[in-house]
């Protein structure tokens, strides 16, 4: 297991290490895969300016408003997900 971090520079900068995959973001909103769970960026005007998937790392920029995990160790399908934000 990668070593996870993450830095958040004055709520409008994320960089998150160990990242297995970026597979859902809006604007509003980030889905990131962690080997240390699932990772539910909130915010406004959000971007996914890197993510290097063989690095593991992610950089994410706009408002952050939270960053919650919502899983640990696993992966939530994105049905279940579309289920509970409804």
């Amino acid at each position: 297991m990668n070593k996870h971090t993450l830095i958040i520079e004055q709520r409008s900068r994320m960089r998150i290490s160990a990242v297995k995959n970026t597979e859902r973001f809006s604007d509003t909103e980030v889905l990131v895969y962690t080997e240390c769970g699932d990772l539910l960026i909130k915010g406004s005007n959000l971007t996914v300016e890197c993510c290097s998937s063989p690095c593991g790392e992610a950089e994410i920029c706009g408002h952050i408003d939270s960053a919650v995990y919502i899983s640990e160790n696993c992966h939530i399908p994105e049905n279940f997900l579309s289920r509970l934000f409804k």
